[in-house]
């Protein structure tokens, strides 16, 4: 009778464990694949995976050029300054900053706990950044005069 059991918890197991790891496996795929799509746009190309490549979602790769994340770092950490002193002449395409924290410093982007770099280019005077990981990117524009030297 034991044995029945055993038997019947691996198959348990195996039945659930392998529709939830091709999920998680998919997803990430996905995930990678809409990214890299999503950066050759922020980069003005157009996308063509065996030219380009796949990037890790969140990762900005060798498609662009790209700066550490530390160039998003805020510009003022006191407890009452408002976002517009913490992130000067920033604006989001979500239509709000939003103050993350990366490595134990706060940035003004939707990023994530463990980014080391992001996308970066330069329109018309001002420099655009792409943050985070598809489908949570976060594509941050800020006045170049506002740009604190690094």
């Amino acid at each position: 009778m034991k044995l029945k059991a055993s038997f019947l918890t691996r198959g348990l197991v195996m039945a659930i464990g392998i529709p939830v790891i091709a999920a998680v496996l998919t997803y990430h795929a996905l995930g990678a694949a809409l990214y890299t799509k999503e950066l050759a746009a922020f980069y003005g190309l157009e996308w063509e995976p065996w030219k380009h490549g796949v990037s890790e979602n969140g990762k900005p790769g060798n498609i662009g050029p790209t700066v550490p994340i530390e160039y998003l770092k805020v510009h003022s950490e006191e407890g009452n300054a408002s976002i517009a002193q913490m992130c000067p002449g920033m604006a989001s395409t979500r239509g709000a900053i939003t103050i993350s924290e990366v490595n134990g410093a706060q940035v003004c982007c939707n990023a994530f706990s463990d980014q080391d770099a992001v996308a970066i280019r330069e329109v018309a005077g001002q420099i655009h950044y792409l943050c985070g990981k598809w489908p949570n990117t976060d594509y941050v524009v800020q006045v170049k005069n506002t740009v604190k030297s690094k």
